[in-house]
């Protein structure tokens, strides 16, 4: 699995997403992907709603990666997009988010389909730990699949090993081939009794957030803005490994929302909980305002078989880009007897020689 190339081609979809009240206060980061070369992000309601209001931050910014992260502000953060929130859904920890004005050249992610993701699936994270390095690449695998989290009817989540952290939240989950299966949402660190826990991450599920997004497709106008042209913008990203043509991302479209889906109804059941809103578009010229109220409750999600000429799925997607090698962890012997305390010198040769074997290592995996 080549991580470095995965990184390449994925890192610039994922944005950093900073998110403030009016005048002074503290308020959000974290991460988000592209899904649509509208500017249409996907990301967890928590990051983008302020949980004193439980309304969208007022002033949302999010930012592209730059060519070259180095840890200083003026250069990382050189590529800023006011957005504004369209959709969220605080039970499954979901949003939709638009820059307000599009981007040139938008890398996106493909929602994947999680059907085949098993346990022991390689996975990698993008995002933006607290108090660590912007667009930070952390790894690991499927630790197992959990349905109806915390009690919330289709809130199906993988458990996973990679690494997250505050900041991370809202950033993918990528497997193998390129493709977003998960967007991460919370981590266990502590049991009740106190314990530490470790290693116990949590991503809502690629095939949860596409119904997401296809449930909300209808309510998302055209895009009316104006590409932001004559704008420094970064280079757009390398070419997947291999040399496959980068795939497009699927159209999202309506889908039936499964029955007794929070926040969605039909002809005679109830309205939907407050924790499910789009946000109001602004009235059209000739057209009434609407209600009053920032957020406006989901009307029912039309059950239309999808129209002619839509895109494959993810799923005949997958086959476009090449499966990697199988995945295959080593140890490296220390010469060393155990409990061997090194210093000075010593532990630098012990270090270098290690580093070397594990590079030599991956070398031979990738190359074959």
């Amino acid at each position: 699995m080549d991580y470095r190339a995965l990184y390449r081609q994925s890192a610039p979809a994922v944005v950093l997403i900073l998110g403030f009240p009016k005048g002074e206060g503290s308020g959000s980061k974290g991460s988000g992907s592209f899904v649509r070369q509208d500017g249409l992000i996907v990301t967890n309601a928590h990051v983008v709603i302020d949980p004193r209001t439980k309304r969208p931050w007022p002033d949302l910014t999010v930012y592209l990666k730059p060519e070259r992260v180095t840890g200083n502000d003026e250069n990382d953060l050189k590529y800023p997009y006011p957005a504004e929130v369209l959709a969220y859904d605080r039970d499954l920890d979901l949003a939709l988010l638009r820059t307000k004005k599009v981007p040139p050249h938008v890398s996106t992610l493909i929602v994947g389909d999680t059907e085949g993701i098993e346990v022991g699936e390689p996975t990698l994270a993008i995002g933006h730990p607290e108090q660590g390095a912007l667009w930070t690449l952390t790894t690991g695998q499927i630790s197992g699949t959990i349905e109806n989290f915390d009690g919330i009817p289709g809130k199906h989540v993988f458990q996973m090993e990679t690494s997250i952290n505050r900041g991370n939240s809202g950033g993918p989950l990528i497997d193998g081939h390129g493709f977003m299966i998960g967007v991460n949402t919370v981590m266990a660190r502590q049991a009740r009794d106190g314990l530490a826990i470790t290693d116990v991450n949590f991503a809502v599920r690629a095939d949860v957030v596409r119904k997401f997004v296809n449930d909300h497709a209808e309510q998302i106008p055209p895009v009316p803005m104006e590409v932001a042209r004559g704008e420094k913008v970064p280079a757009p990203p390398p070419s997947p490994p291999g040399g496959a043509p980068r795939a497009t991302p699927p159209e999202m479209t309506s889908a039936p929302p499964p029955s007794g889906r929070p926040g969605h109804t039909r002809k005679g059941e109830p309205a939907p909980p407050s924790g499910v809103a789009v946000v109001a578009p602004p009235p059209q010229k000739g057209e009434p305002p609407a209600q009053p109220g920032f957020l406006q409750p989901i009307p029912g999600v039309s059950a239309d078989a999808p129209p002619a000429g839509v895109a494959p799925s993810a799923q005949d997607s997958r086959d476009l880009l090449p499966k990697p090698r199988p995945f295959h962890r080593r140890h490296f012997r220390s010469p060393y007897p155990p409990g061997t305390v090194l210093t000075g010198e010593a532990l630098y040769e012990a270090v270098r020689s290690h580093a070397e074997d594990a590079f030599e290592e991956l070398e031979r995996e990738t190359s074959h």
